[in-house]
């Protein structure tokens, strides 16, 4: 996608692509009512909670899930910021965050560690990163301006994370710069497919590249994250799009596809 942006646009919408999926679980509880009632104050929590975290004033002091070994440092808001961007990449996962949050912000941190070193200690990600670094070293960070910066630092929970950190990661990676080139049309047949509480590639990302592509489809699923072709009724759609690539493939059925219920507690979603 990054190859069909202009150099003003990749890197600015990061932090709002994010912090738009984080207000969607805001209000997808809002309208959940056993949701809205356990977490009245959902917005509010998240907010006063990083704002601890990033003052650093979270002390933590538990036994490591797994290891059970004895762990006791001050929550970097990297850490935080990461186990909530995270989560966002699906839907089941995002339907955790009041729970995690509320919990959290009674002093009970006790679910969002277990979920931090989830992600951490089992991370499939490490090639992903890898292959996120070598391209934005040579297309995206070169391209980095105050103005971004100052956007992303300001506009997101992520408080520019990636614009802080990656340029000192991009040392290490020694990919050559690449100059930026205007997009070329792209006639081969192409199925795009969306998520709308997807925190990284949401449906405009994909607009916009459909805007080089001549023979594309776009479908968008509401209630999905990062990830639309292992759900519903997406295998059945990748299988008719490759089977008659330049039919119309009729994705109306992803409507289907459910939010996940919210955790409520311990034990889970309201039965």
């Amino acid at each position: 996608l990054d190859s069909v942006a202009s150099p003003q646009q990749i890197l600015a919408v990061w932090g709002a692509d994010a912090q738009a999926s984080l207000q969607a679980v805001f209000d997808n509880c809002e309208a959940a009512p056993s949701c809205k009632a356990a977490f009245p104050t959902l917005a509010a929590d998240f907010k006063l909670l990083a704002d601890n975290v990033a003052a650093g004033n979270v002390q933590l002091s538990f036994r490591h899930p797994r290891t059970t070994e004895p762990r006791e440092f001050t929550l970097p808001y990297n850490g935080f910021a990461e186990t909530i961007r995270t989560m966002l990449y699906s839907a089941e996962m995002s339907a955790r965050i009041p729970f995690l949050v509320t919990e959290a912000s009674k002093g009970n941190w006790k679910p969002f560690i277990a979920q931090m070193y989830a992600q951490s200690d089992w991370s499939a990600d490490t090639m992903a990163v890898g292959l996120t670094l070598a391209v934005a070293c040579a297309e995206d960070m070169p391209r980095l301006t105050p103005d971004i910066t100052a956007s992303e630092i300001g506009n997101s929970f992520l408080k520019g994370l990636q614009v802080k950190q990656w340029p000192q990661w991009c040392q290490h990676i020694k990919v050559p710069v690449i100059p930026y080139v205007e997009p070329t049309s792209l006639d081969t047949p192409a199925l795009l497919l969306s998520g709308t509480l997807d925190p990284v590639t949401p449906p405009h990302r994909a607009e916009q590249a459909m805007q080089s592509m001549s023979k594309a489809q776009h479908i968008i699923a509401k209630t999905v994250g990062h990830g639309l072709s292992h759900l519903g009724c997406g295998p059945r759609l990748l299988r008719e799009f490759l089977d008659a690539p330049e039919q119309p493939v009729d994705g109306s059925c992803v409507s289907e596809i459910p939010l996940p219920p919210f955790v409520i507690n311990v034990a889970g979603p309201t039965p």
